[in-house]
């Protein structure tokens, strides 16, 4: 098994009136393993929705899903709600990732940004996933501020269906996730 697989939940989904239990439903039939999967919920859907989304993903966690927000730092939202969400991992936005190491576009800025969301992450005892990696350049600044995880086209372009099997043997060597 090649480790934890991420699956993107749309806004779309997580109103379905029995999206819990047709989850649960899933693992059972195919006898999967709860833990190997990863819920990534976008920043702006978990604001969105306050006490309602919250109790979903309290009853997804139980039944030993990860879950994480994706996008961070992209929404209009108060960083008070990371105590009490049941999340694993935050990701880093792209929008972030991009301009570190570009001289012209603020380094400074999104170096500091990214030093704040690790530092909060590590504090909260987070995993922190870079999303949008393209240079080595990038990937540096990125393991110097404490993110080791993370994922894009400097580790593999996206791929159609069948072929992400050809990349589990090289996976192990990646700091990928999602």
């Amino acid at each position: 098994w090649p480790g934890r697989v991420a699956v993107n939940l749309s806004l779309k989904q997580l109103r379905q009136q029995n999206f819990v239990a047709g989850v649960e439903k899933i693992f059972q039939r195919y006898e999967l393993t709860p833990s190997c999967v990863e819920l990534e919920i976008t920043e702006s859907t978990l604001i969105d929705h306050g006490e309602k989304t919250l109790r979903m993903l309290d009853r997804l966690y139980r039944l030993g899903l990860h879950l994480s927000i994706d996008d961070f730092g992209t929404g209009y939202s108060s960083l008070a709600y990371l105590r009490d969400l049941p999340i694993d991992t935050i990701k880093i936005d792209r929008s972030f990732v991009k301009d570190l190491g570009a001289p012209r576009k603020g380094p400074q800025f999104a170096l500091a940004l990214v030093e704040a969301i690790t530092g909060i992450a590590r504090y909260l005892d987070l995993a922190v996933v870079a999303e949008g990696i393209e240079t080595p350049d990038q990937h540096a600044h990125l393991r110097d501020l404490g993110c080791h995880r993370g994922q894009g086209y400097l580790f593999s372009p996206p791929v159609g269906p069948g072929e992400e099997l050809a990349l589990i043997p090289r996976h192990r060597a990646w700091p990928v996730a999602g």
